[in-house]
């Protein structure tokens, strides 16, 4: 009898974007059509003048090229079909797919570098399964080969064994040494770890139910008195047979031996896979745990809370970018199970995002678990592709798609019972567990529950019976020869223990302590008593492992409280004094009182926060406001940032930087892009919002887009010469800002910029070409001091070939305007206030300036002005730092504790210039060093401080670059660097007028030294000095430098080299000239 059979129609395999798998599924149907030859030579129509045979082979093949184009016109979806319709042939469309989807020979390139990338450091994780594992190895190595990679099966193999966790680490080994991995397969490594996989599952399966028994191990009635065991005597074992168990009621066996008694302590989970079902809730008063949010732009489903998660990947890291381009950091990835409808279901490969605060479902990610979203009027819709309809909500309030449904977190079943043995303990007066056993076996007691050993210490019972141990007999190590091992003890003098100790019959014999470690100095262990606030070192312990100080807690005063509270005032003092507590049994816990921080930390601010402050903080910092934008778009959302912007492009503009132009063939433009800045004041106030079109000059190149880049900036020892000078001769010291000050500076070579963000023009395709400098390009502050000092050379200002950025103008008679350049920051100063308003007209008229009158805040130093002088220092900066340094205070503060202390001690500190009408200033120096200082390289420290008028100008402690070996030497060597200095600082005041006749003082605290600088005859300690040190005689001898001898308390230099006692550190300070503003006047 003939079965009559029925062929399937092979399904048409659907286009998804992935290309490699796609085509080659198409590519297995079109075989076997017999279709797959058009693919591969493309259908051309058949010429004139051919044979009729000719003629019909051609429409034949036209025809079954529409057969094809057919099967991949219901392959492929609409979006992309409607791409490729102006295909003629299968083989066009076939070739179209393949050079978008896979890419050309370079693209391919680039993806077979990522796939190499992805599989080097591809591992098995904790909670992934062999199958899962091999499947997604197997993927990225079958990628691998699409792109072109050779790979064998050998190079798989070793991967997978190098990459597998340590629980398989001896299955890997034992592969490895048994058999040659060149010659075995895939599928034989994944059967040999799949056997090992179940079998190590079976095994948990086994301790799993020995961990959930609620009863330990069952009776032993051999010989002897075990812990859980009862006494008696012989080797013969018990009869059973008349034994009735107290759970099923059937003989042979006790309840704790019972098996449905060990079956009832399991619960069973049916987890099923995900499948949402039908849901619709108008309900907005669930909890946190019960809201998901469906997010379009989400990539993954995300959750914030670790504790939902199940069978997670510790293991797995990835990062998420948010609106704003900042990252969070995903910690794991896991699986989390909910409950709709009544029954249990499961999201998997849900991100961990610590501190995110709601659940997101991605819509990509059910999209491509075969789910259908549609939105439609308010509703939303989860379509399977074969289930139907799944599930619908409807659009909230506040325009979200949220589901409703509670998490179900991971949890052990756990079984309770009512443990009478402690009660039982108490009532017998805190009689032991071996004396409770006794009664109940000899049946002494009648209703005596069955006594079972606790885990739980009495405290009371250590408190009154604990006594010391023994030390051991024997020493776990000995010593093997003579004099390796000495034993020495020193006794004297002796406190006898009398009833002064106030030790008493009823005290307690012990306290409760928190352990610290093992000391380092004997076999004991190293105790912290939080009561007395005292380390102890004791072998005489009782470990609690269950319990922990709580520090919330008021501590405990005396030792021998038992934590009994008095209601009665009079009661309490007599307990006190008789030293014992009533016998009432009525005792409460001390309440908790505030925590109050100690008195020498009410000045920082610590990390300690209170219980009810931190959902504040959180909810703070989520709303928290960053001063400076760091793109485009967040400054659009400001209208100071708008306006800011504006006024940059205004000046650029105004100072005609740029042309706009088509772009020359084979010239690259250098892109530009928006800097926002807040300024603050001496106030920390804000002053001004900044906006700065920089260009992005890292893509220049040296010698095609420019050449010189450097550019001088003034010493902060010619502005302190400046204020002393001022303060001296009474005068003021005034400020300008620059503004734009990089676009004024000409271009010498030609450079072509993008179009800003939000100020093209029509034509996009154009660039600008740049007539001035833009802030960003590499030769633009030099190009501005080029500007800047051509106007000053027009002005007659003269420049200090000492120091570029310092230029004087002198007028009639003494007359003088002295002016200090820093980038865009002027300061300037004189004696003739026609010459000082006249200077900044003309620079006002040739640059865009800002008048900031007086000086005031300078490069973070504030400035104070008065007719007694000049005080400088650095409040705000010192607060600030003391902030920085105060965020991880356990961090920071034990290493810059001191330093910290001292910065907060000193903030009112600062340099004073005092008025003391002295027309002509003298430079005075000191010069110090230690003497192999430096423990790791016996190097010296050398130091110099150089003062004019009242206060220190200039100063440096410097680790010397050779290794001397004398005091002299050191010193010498200190005294030369000095006078360098020195030189250099005469030269300074000589350009502005304040040249110093005959030699200047330096001080020093060493005699040798200063004979050595005079004295030119080589001897035993100078001829090995080197000779460029000797440059000091020549200052002697041409009288520009003279040493002086001076007492080591007087040395001010001695501050720079070595630490110093209080009262001489605080002199050498005053004698600097930094004193307290407080104290001025």
């Amino acid at each position: 009898m003939a079965e009559n059979s029925t062929f399937v129609q092979p399904s048409i395999p659907k286009f998804d974007g992935h290309y490699d798998h796609w085509s080659m599924l198409m590519e297995n149907l079109l075989r076997s059509k017999e279709l797959w030859s058009l693919i591969e030579t493309r259908v051309t129509p058949a010429p004139e003048n051919v044979t009729a045979e000719k003629q019909r082979i051609a429409q034949e093949n036209q025809i079954k090229d529409l057969k094809v184009k057919d099967y991949l016109f219901q392959a492929i979806d609409r979006t992309i079909l409607e791409t490729i319709l102006n295909r003629n042939t299968s083989f066009d469309i076939w070739e179209a797919l393949k050079t978008k989807y896979q890419g050309s020979t370079k693209v391919k390139r680039a993806q077979l570098q990522a796939l190499r990338r992805e599989f080097e450091v591809l591992a098995m994780g904790e909670g992934e399964t062999v199958n899962d594992y091999f499947a997604r190895t197997l993927a990225i190595a079958n990628r691998m080969i699409t792109h072109g990679e050779t790979m064998e099966q050998v190079t798989v193999v070793e991967k997978i064994l190098r990459s597998m966790p340590e629980r398989f680490n001896y299955v890997v080994c034992s592969i490895e040494q048994s058999i040659d991995v060149t010659t075995m397969s895939i599928d034989e490594l994944q059967s040999s770890l799949l056997v090992q996989e179940g079998r190590m599952k079976s095994q948990k399966q086994s301790t799993d139910e020995q961990a959930l028994k609620m009863a330990g191990a069952g009776r032993s009635n051999g010989r002897g008195r075990g812990r859980n065991s009862t006494r008696g005597r012989g080797r013969g074992r018990s009869n059973k047979d008349l034994v009735q168990c107290y759970k099923c009621h059937k003989f042979g066996h006790y309840q704790n031996e019972c098996l449905e008694w060990e079956n009832a302590n399991f619960c069973e989970v049916d987890e099923e896979e995900m499948l949402l079902m039908a849901d619709t809730s108008s309900k907005y008063n669930n909890t946190k745990e019960e809201i998901w949010y469906l997010d379009s732009g989400c990539s993954n489903h995300m959750i914030g809370t670790r504790e939902w998660m199940h069978d997670f990947n510790d293991k797995f890291t990835e990062s998420v970018k948010l609106g704003n381009d900042s990252k969070m950091v995903v910690m794991e990835k896991g699986n989390v199970k909910m409950n709709i409808g009544g029954k249990l279901h499961v999201i998997t490969d849900v991100y961990y995002i610590p501190g995110l605060s709601s659940n997101l479902l991605s819509v990509g990610q059910l999209q491509q678990k075969n789910l259908t979203i549609v939105f439609k009027h308010d509703v939303c819709q989860i379509i399977h592709n074969e289930k139907g309809l799944l599930l619908t909500t409807q659009i909230s309030a506040n325009r979200m798609y949220m589901i409703f449904a509670p998490m179900i977190l991971p949890t052990y079943m756990q079984v309770s019972q009512v443990n009478e043995t402690k009660l039982w303990h108490n009532r017998y007066a805190h009689l032991s567990l071996k004396g409770l056993k006794t009664l109940n076996q000899k049946h002494m007691v009648k209703g005596l529950p069955e006594i079972e050993d606790i885990e739980d210490k009495c405290v009371d019972c250590l408190s009154g019976k604990q006594h010391r141990d023994s030390i051991p007999k024997q020493a776990v190590w000995r010593a093997s020869h003579k004099l390796e091992l000495v034993h020495s003890d020193i006794c004297g003098p002796i406190n006898p223990t009398s009833n002064g100790g106030n030790k008493k019959k009823l005290d307690g014999k012990s306290i409760m302590c928190i352990l610290l470690g093992v000391s380092e100095e004997s076999k004991a262990y190293k105790l912290y008593n939080p009561t007395e606030k005292k380390i102890i070192i004791s072998i005489d312990v009782v470990f609690e492992e269950s319990k922990s100080w709580n520090w919330n807690k008021q501590e405990i005063e005396a030792e021998a409280t038992n934590n009994t509270e008095s209601h009665d005032g009079n009661v309490a003092a007599d307990i006190q004094q008789d030293g014992y507590v009533s016998d009432s049994s009525d005792s409460e816990e001390l309440t908790p009182r505030t925590r109050r921080p100690p008195n020498y930390l009410r000045d920082y601010v610590t990390n300690q926060e209170q219980e009810n402050e931190t959902n504040v903080m959180q909810n703070f910092s989520l709303f928290s406001f960053k001063e400076d934008p760091d793109s485009y778009e967040e400054a659009m959302k400001h209208d100071v940032r708008k306006k800011a912007m504006e006024s940059d492009m205004e000046a650029i503009k105004k100072n005609d930087t740029w042309e706009l132009t088509d772009l020359p063939q084979g010239v690259k433009p250098i892109g530009v892009k928006w800097i926002y800045k807040t300024k603050y004041n001496e106030e920390g106030k804000i002053d001004k919002h900044k906006a700065i079109l920089v260009a992005k000059g890292y893509a220049q190149r040296h010698g095609i887009d420019y050449s010189e880049v450097s550019a001088p900036v003034a010493r902060w020892d010619i502005i302190r010469a400046i204020l002393s000078l001022d303060a001296s001769n009474g005068w003021c010291v005034f400020q300008l800002d620059v503004k734009s000050a990089f676009l004024n500076g000409d271009l010498s070579e030609d450079v072509y910029v993008n179009q800003p963000l939000g100020f093209q023009t029509n034509n996009q395709k154009q660039v600008y070409k740049l007539k001035k400098a833009l802030y960003g390009l590499k030769q633009a502050p030099r190009a501005w001091y080029n500007k800047i000092e051509a106007y000053f050379t027009k002005e007659q200002f003269t420049k200090c070939p000492h120091e570029h950025t310092l230029f004087v103008k002198n007028g009639e008679g003494d007359k003088i305007l002295i002016v200090s350049l820093y980038v865009d920051d002027l300061i300037y100063t004189g004696n003739d206030n026609k010459m000082m308003e006249e200077f900044k007209s003309s620079m006002k008229e040739k640059f865009v300036m800002t008048d900031l009158g007086k000086m005031k805040y300078f490069l973070g130093v504030e400035v104070s002005q008065s007719p007694q002088g000049i005080f400088i220092h650095q409040h705000k900066y010192a607060s600030e730092i003391l902030k920085r340094y105060m965020e991880r205070p356990e961090m920071h503060v034990a290493a810059v504790k001191r330093i910290l202390r001292y910065l907060k001690g000193t903030m009112s500190y600062g340099m004073w210039y005092r008025n003391n009408n002295e027309k002509k200033v003298t430079l005075v120096g000191w010069t110090d060093s230690d003497y192999a200082g430096d423990y790791d390289d016996r190097k010296n420290t050398s130091g110099y401080v150089f003062s004019i008028g009242t206060g220190a100008i200039s100063w440096s402690s410097k680790k010397q670059p050779i290794v001397t070996l004398s005091a002299t030497e050191a010193e010498f060597v200190s005294a030369a660097s000095c006078a360098c200095q020195g030189i250099w600082l005469r030269s300074i005041l000589k350009q502005l007028k304040q040249e110093q006749h005959g030699s200047n003082i330096v001080y020093c605290d060493n005699s040798s030294s200063i004979k050595l600088s005079k004295n030119p005859v080589m001897h035993g300690r100078s001829k090995y000095i080197d000779v460029r040190y000797h440059f000091l005689r020549d200052l002697s001898k041409d009288g520009m430098i003279e040493l002086k001898h001076c007492k080591s308390e007087d040395q001010l230099a001695d501050i720079m080299t070595k630490p110093l006692k209080i009262d001489s550190f605080c002199k050498l300070r005053e004698g600097l000239g930094i004193l307290d503003y407080n104290c001025i006047g």
